[in-house]
């Protein structure tokens, strides 16, 4: 997983090269924030634990993106 930061706003983007889903949890460094899905599909939420960890579900062979 890598993070990018511009203007105030930050995208998660995260990689899963296994051939199964899989929970990857980032350190995304913002407390308590909302991130929405932006990549392949638009609509769902993940909210940052208070430590700014965020936990995604990556099916296999696939990349996310989610941004506040």
């Amino acid at each position: 997983a890598f993070i990018r930061t511009l203007n105030g706003r930050t995208a998660v983007v995260v990689m899963n090269l296994a051939t199964t889903t899989q929970s990857i949890t980032v350190d995304t460094g913002l407390n308590v924030t909302v991130f929405g899905d932006i990549y392949p599909t638009i609509g769902g939420s993940h909210t940052s634990n208070a430590t700014g960890k965020v936990t995604v579900s990556v099916p296999g062979q696939s990349v996310i993106i989610i941004a506040n």
